[in-house]
C-alpha cells in the first residue's frame, strides 16, 4: 500500500496537471460548448484531489473525522459522470440543447449526497468507513450510486469513442489516446471497488490514475485537437455534400471518405477505410476494369503537379448512375501526401442532355415530316379532284357505257373516296404525330389521339395478326401537347406488336380511358398478354434510356422518354404491371394524367 508521501505526490501531480490543462483551455478567447463543459469537469477534478490532499494533511494533525471530507469530496465523485456524459453528447452532436429534462440527471446524485450526509443515522451508505478500501464496509445503497454513476460514464464515454472514431478513424491517435485515457482510471477504480484482485489500496487510487489519464487527455487535446469543434463541423459538411469521395495516402491505402460515397455505390463502411483503392474498386465497385487504370493512372500523374484530372463520364449500371471522376494531389509543404478523388454524380444532366438531343431529333423529323406529308397531300388531293370529275362525267351521259361496266365502275368510286379519306387521315395523324413538339400546348380530345394511332399502325397491326380494342370515353379533353401522347401511347402499342411478333404470338392489344371518380385526372390503360417484361429491363425501364428496336423500326423514343414525358410534359405518373389471363402472361402500362 502506497504511504501517505507518495499518495500526496500522486495527488499533487493530478492536481498540477488538471490545473494546466485549465489554464491551456480556458487561454482561448471563443470556447465551444464541448470546451466549457471539459473546464467544469476539470475544475471538480482539481477540487476533489485537493479536498483528499487536505484530508490526508488535517485529519491527524487536527483530529478531524475523515469521511467529513468525504461529505464534500462526493459532491465531485457524483457529478463528474455528468460531466462526461454531457461532454460526449456535445462531442457527438457538435452541439448540445440543454434543456431543463438534463436536470433530472442530478436527481440520484442529491439523493447519493442525502443519504451519505446522513449515514449517521441509518448507514444505508457506509457501515464502516476507512480510507483503505479492504476496511471498508458499504451500505445497500452504494449499489444504486455505482450502478448509475457507471453507467452513465459508460454513454458518455461511448459517444466520445464513436465520434471520434467516426470522424478520425479507429486507428488515430486522437481516438488511442481517449480509449487509454478513459480506461486507465475506470479500470482502476473497478478492481479496487470491487475487489476483483484481493489488492489493497486507500480511497486516493482513484484520483491518482486520473493523473495518467489527464495527461493523455492533454496529448488529445492539445497536440490532436480534441475538443475542436472544426473536425466535427467539417464531417457533417463532407457527409452531406452530394458528391463521394475518397482521401488515400501514399501507399494508395483510403484513409478518409463521406457517406454520401456510401450511400451512391451501397459500400459498407467497414470495407472502405484501411482498405487499399485498388481492392475497394476491384470487390465494391462496377466496371471497376473500366475505371481502375484511367484512376491508378490519374493519381500518378497528379504526383507532379497540381492540375486536377478528369475521367469524364464513366456509367456504373449496377446503380444507374453517370460520374465524372476528379483526381486532385494533397501536398504539405511541397511534399506530396496523398490524393482526393472526387466522384461528381452528373446522371439527371446526362439524361436531361439525352431528352434534349431526342426532342431536337424529334423536332428536325418533324420538319421533314411535315414537308413529306404536305408533299403527300397535294397530288392526293389532285386525285381526289380527278375522281369527282370522272364521277361526273361518268354520270352526264354524254358517254355511252355498256351496263355490266358501269355498274363494275360505280362500285369502285366508293372504294377509291374510302381509301383516299383512309390516306388523308393517315397523313394528317402521321404530321400531327412528327408535328414540333414546342407548339402551343392545349385542350385536345383523348379518344381522337387513340384513333390517329389505330390508323398509324393498322398496317402494322394487320401484318402481324394483333387486333387494337379501343375503349376511351369520347368526352375526355387533356390539357398539353396531343403529338406528345399521341407518341406515348404510338410506342406502347409499337412494343406490344412488336412482343407478340418476337414470341411468335398474335392476340390483342386494349387501350382503355376513362376519369377518375373526382373527374379530376384520367386513367390510360395499354395492355397486352405477349408474354410480359423481363426482369432486367423491367428494373431499369423507367431509369436509363434504352432503345433495342432500331433494327425493327421502333419509334426510338424509348420507355424511358415515355415516362418522362407524362411526368414531366403532364405532370403524371406511370406505372407497369405483370397480369394474367388464363394461360397467357402480358403486361399492363397504366398513365394517369392530370385532366386540368
Amino acid at each position: 500500500m502506497l504511504t501517505d508521501k507518495w499518495v500526496l505526490i500522486g495527488l499533487t501531480i493530478s492536481a498540477l496537471l488538471s490545473f494546466i490543462l485549465f489554464i491551456n483551455i480556458s487561454k482561448k478567447k471563443t470556447k465551444t460548448q464541448i470546451q466549457k463543459i471539459c473546464l467544469i469537469v476539470i475544475s471538480e477534478l482539481i477540487l476533489w484531489c485537493s479536498l483528499l490532499i487536505a484530508q490526508i494533511m488535517c485529519s491527524k494533525p487536527f483530529n478531524i473525522e475523515p469521511i467529513f471530507f468525504e461529505y464534500f469530496v462526493y459532491i465531485f465523485i457524483t457529478t463528474i459522470p455528468i460531466g462526461i456524459f454531457l461532454m460526449g453528447l456535445s462531442f457527438k452532436q457538435t452541439k448540445l440543447d440543454i434543456t431543463k429534462k438534463y436536470l433530472l440527471l442530478f436527481l440520484i446524485p442529491i439523493i447519493t449526497l442525502l443519504i451519505l450526509w446522513t449515514n449517521s443515522s441509518h448507514h444505508l451508505f457506509y457501515e464502516q468507513y476507512s480510507v483503505n478500501i479492504k476496511d471498508t464496509i458499504t451500505g445497500p445503497y452504494v449499489i444504486v450510486h455505482y450502478i448509475y454513476s457507471y453507467s452513465i460514464l459508460i454513454i458518455g464515454i461511448y459517444c466520445l469513442l464513436s465520434a471520434s472514431i467516426k470522424i478520425s478513424g479507429f486507428f488515430s491517435k486522437q481516438t488511442f489516446l481517449i480509449i487509454i485515457g478513459t480506461l486507465i482510471p475506470i479500470i482502476v477504480n473497478a478492481v479496487f471497488t470491487f475487489d476483483l484482485f484481493n489488492l489493497n489500496a486507500t480511497i486516493y487510487i482513484t484520483p491518482i490514475s486520473f493523473a495518467i489519464g489527464i495527461c493523455l487527455y492533454s496529448l488529445a487535446i492539445v497536440k490532436f485537437k480534441f475538443l475542436n469543434i472544426v473536425p466535427i463541423a467539417l464531417g457533417k459538411v463532407v457527409n452531406r455534400i452530394s458528391d463521394g469521395f475518397i482521401v488515400v495516402n501514399e501507399e494508395m491505402v483510403i484513409i478518409d471518405y463521406n457517406e454520401t460515397l456510401v450511400h451512391k455505390f451501397n459500400i459498407e463502411n467497414k470495407l472502405i477505410r484501411n482498405k487499399s483503392l485498388e481492392e475497394l474498386i476491384e470487390t465494391s465497385i462496377d466496371e471497376s476494369k473500366k475505371i481502375l487504370v484511367p484512376v491508378m493512372n490519374a493519381i500518378k500523374e497528379t504526383k507532379t503537379n497540381t492540375d486536377t484530372i478528369t475521367i469524364k463520364s464513366s456509367y456504373f449500371k449496377k446503380i444507374d448512375k453517370y460520374f465524372n471522376i476528379e483526381v486532385n494531389s494533397l501536398s504539405s509543404k511541397n511534399s506530396y501526401i496523398g490524393s482526393l478523388i472526387l466522384f461528381k454524380d452528373i446522371t439527371e444532366h446526362i439524361k436531361d442532355q439525352e431528352i434534349i438531343v431526342s426532342k431536337d431529333q424529334l423536332s428536325t423529323l418533324g420538319e421533314i415530316a411535315g414537308g413529306f406529308a404536305h408533299d403527300l397531300n397535294s397530288p392526293l388531293r389532285s386525285i381526289a379532284g380527278d375522281i369527282y370529275n370522272l364521277k361526273i362525267y361518268f354520270n352526264s351521259g354524254d358517254i355511252e357505257i355498256k351496263d355490266n361496266i358501269k355498274q363494275d365502275v360505280e362500285e369502285i368510286f366508293p372504294t377509291l373516296d374510302k381509301n383516299i379519306n383512309n390516306m388523308s387521315k393517315m397523313i394528317s395523324t402521321f404530321k400531327n404525330q412528327m408535328a414540333d413538339t414546342n407548339k402551343e400546348k392545349g385542350y385536345f380530345n383523348l379518344l381522337n389521339v387513340v384513333e390517329g394511332v389505330k390508323i398509324l399502325l393498322g398496317s402494322s397491326l394487320r401484318k402481324n395478326k394483333c387486333v387494337l380494342n379501343v375503349e376511351v370515353d369520347k368526352t375526355i379533353s387533356i390539357y398539353g401537347e396531343d403529338n406528345q401522347l399521341s407518341r406515348t401511347i404510338t410506342n406502347l402499342v409499337k412494343n406490344s406488336i412488336e412482343a407478340y411478333s418476337t414470341n411468335n404470338m398474335y392476340g390483342e392489344i386494349n387501350i382503355k380511358a376513362n376519369l377518375t371518380e373526382n373527374k379530376d385526372k384520367c386513367i390510360i390503360i395499354v395492355e397486352d398478354y405477349a408474354g410480359g417484361i423481363s426482369k432486367e429491363i423491367a428494373n431499369t425501364m423507367f431509369k436509363e434510356k434504352k432503345t433495342t428496336k432500331k433494327d425493327s423500326g421502333g419509334t426510338g423514343i424509348g420507355l424511358y422518354s415515355t415516362y418522362r414525358l407524362i411526368v414531366g410534359d403532364f405532370k403524371g405518373k406511370m406505372s407497369f404491371e405483370t397480369i394474367k389471363k388464363k394461360e397467357n402472361v402480358g403486361t399492363r402500362f397504366i398513365i394517369e394524367i392530370p385532366v386540368k
